[in-house]
């Protein structure tokens, strides 16, 4: 049995004991709470809880139109009877119309019990009511959220009464508002598009006649004049004579799937196509070597082969080919499938391939691998020609290097003995003249002691250039030696310290290994003399078993890495080129104002020394 939490608004205790047993009496359980001020009666209903109002009329300080309005305020839904002395019909009436449930006068009980159970079960059905319709409401709103997602309208026709029902998202397939336009059959039809609209008729006839499902695809003209594709499908609900009563349908919008499902095969065909009209091989193998797919230049090239071409899932490995292609081929596979990439280059008898691997993997297995194959002869046959151009313009520049630095001996030896021998005559018999004279003239003494000194001058000029062109002291005293002097010239010319170091057993070095490696430090020098702005520089040179190292370092601005790329500085590229034809390399290094290094490595042969 339902036991009831009452809450009374009362000030009478005589008026609460009479209203209990008159509850009792009418076999009510219940449990009480008495308010009998705004106070106590906020937190009746805050803590009691209650599911029962009852409530006098007037009391000292409160009433039942403030209490009312209280519980009005607090949006409470529970069972509000009016249990007063004397009140007016008038009164009564107008608390009824405002939403109380019952009233009851304190002289006439008697029906009190019989309406306290009537009003709590109105509001519970009233809750009740209210709680189907929320999740009415709610189950609605899924729905239509749902439908929205999956781009799937539905409807529903009475078979009687022909009237059709519409959800939303089928007025927003057709491209309306809901509601828009009545939902019928003709109007549906309407936004058919016309190349269809018959076949969509004949299926609806057909499907009405024998009252069976139906489903089609057609397309639909929206309100925007927009074309949508649309998937169709209807059922029919009888009832239980097999009567057909409703017919429920749905729309749905596969515009998107259809424009999608186009251009994949689109991308489908025009992939096939660009495998198919290449002619570079490409196939893919499982792990059981069996063919997963090939193209056609694949099929051919196996077939000219071979004489035969391999069936898709055939053994790739069991055409006629030799052992030791089969096995190559096997090697291959085989690293694929343990997951690595990777291109071989391979020749046969006639001709060059590049052989490309890459596994196929399905999660974290390789389940195969796809091949790509392509003849690179003419690329092989060009490489060829370019590093024979390149050995013949390096034999070339070495031939160019040694008949320019042969001239520049000779030119170095007419300028130190031709000019030179004549420069000392000269210098004789003008110091002839001088002593010859018996009564000098101080401005003609003077004037040829202008030119003696101008004599001296140009010797020692044409001693600086013929040793520029020619240092004659690799050829007297060795590399090492020209090496030394070359930095100590460096440092008397620029005011630049530059300490020289060597760990090089002195000997005579093949005259093409000598005289490049000196040019390389007397371009080095002459690039920091004008550019690097130093303090100081450091000349090293020692070797190995096998090698010889040069190494010049300064403390200057440091050049730049962009200015080593560029490839635009003739005497970096002269230098590498040096380098190069000793079959060596010249590595340069520059850090922003604290310097460069360059190293100088070259191989030690046994045609570039003499004992």
């Amino acid at each position: 049995m339902k036991e009831y939490k009452i809450l009374h608004v009362e000030d009478s205790s005589a008026d609460v004991d009479l209203v209990k047993i008159t509850l009792k009496k009418g076999g009510l359980r219940f449990q009480y709470f008495v308010a009998d001020n705004k106070v106590t009666f906020t937190k009746g209903l805050k803590e009691f809880n209650p599911d029962i109002i009852l409530c006098d009329h007037s009391l000292p300080q409160f009433d039942s139109v403030m209490a009312f309005d209280i519980y009005k305020e607090l949006n409470f839904e529970i069972a509000f009877l009016l249990v007063t002395g004397s009140v007016s019909e008038e009164y009564a009436v107008e608390m009824m119309r405002k939403g109380i449930d019952d009233y009851l006068l304190k002289d006439n009980l008697q029906r009190l019990p019989k309406a306290v159970e009537n009003a709590f079960f109105k509001r519970e059905k009233e809750k009740q009511r209210k709680l189907a319709e929320e999740k009415l409401a709610q189950s609605e709103l899924l729905l239509n959220k749902a439908q929205l997602i999956a781009h799937i309208g539905s409807l529903e026709v009475d078979i009687e009464t022909r009237k059709e029902i519409w959800s939303n998202e089928m007025y927003r397939i057709l491209g309306l508002l809901p509601d828009e336009i009545e939902p019928t059959r003709e109007a549906l039809l309407s936004f058919i598009h016309p190349e269809d609209l018959s076949f969509v008729i004949n299926n609806i006839e057909q499907a009405r006649k024998e009252f069976r499902d139906m489903s089609f695809y057609n397309r639909i003209i929206r309100k925007d004049g927009t074309v949508r594709y649309i998937y169709f499908e209807s059922k029919y609900e009888f009832d239980t004579q097999e009567k057909p009563i409703k017919a429920h349908g749905i729309i749905h919008d596969i515009t998107e799937k259809v424009l999608a499902d186009r251009e994949k095969e689109f991308d489908s065909k025009n992939l096939s196509a660009l495998i198919n009209n290449t002619n570079d091989l490409i196939w893919s193998v499982d792990r059981a070597f069996k063919l997963i797919t090939s193209n056609q230049a694949f099929d051919a090239q196996i077939k000219l082969s071979s004489g035969k071409a391999i069936e898709k899932n055939s053994n790739v490995l069991a055409s006629k080919f030799s052992d030791e292609q089969i096995d190559l081929f096997k090697e291959f596979y085989e690293r694929a499938f343990k997951g690595e990439t990777f291109t071989e280059i391979h020749y046969y008898e006639s001709y060059w391939s590049e052989i490309s691997f890459y596994p196929i993997c399905k999660g974290n297995q390789v389940i195969g691998t796809a091949c790509y194959s392509r003849d690179i002869t003419e690329r092989k046959k060009t490489e060829e020609e370019i590093l024979q151009k390149n050995e013949q313009l390096k034999n070339l520049t070495s031939h160019l290097q040694k008949i320019r630095e042969e001239e520049r001996t000779i030119i170095s030896r007419e300028i130190h003995d031709e000019l030179g021998q004549q420069l000392t005559a000269l210098k004789m018999d003008i110091d002839w003249i001088k002593h010859k004279q018996h009564n000098p003239d101080k401005p003609v003494v003077a004037k040829l002691e202008e030119m003696l000194q101008m004599c001296d001058g140009l010797i020692n000029t044409i001693r600086r250039i013929s040793s520029d062109l020619r240092p004659a002291i690799i050829d007297d005293l060795g590399l090492i030696a020209a090496l030394e002097w070359k930095c100590n010239d460096f440092e008397e010319r620029m005011g630049v310290p530059c300490r020289f170091i060597s760990t090089v057993k002195e000997r005579r070095f093949e005259n093409h290994f000598g005289i490049n490696t000196f040019r390389i430090l007397q371009e080095t020098l002459t690039n920091i003399g004008r550019h690097a702005a130093a303090k100081s520089v450091t000349v090293s040179v020692s070797e190995s078993e096998n090698e010889l190292c040069l190494e010049i370092a300064d403390d200057g601005k440091g050049i730049s890495n962009e200015r080593i790329r560029n490839g635009k500085t003739l005497g970096i590229v002269g230098m590498k080129e040096r380098a190069a034809l000793l079959g060596g390399q010249l590595v340069i290094e520059g850090e922003k104002n604290k310097g460069t290094r360059t190293k100088l490595i070259l191989p030690l042969k046994n045609e570039h020394t003499n004992s």
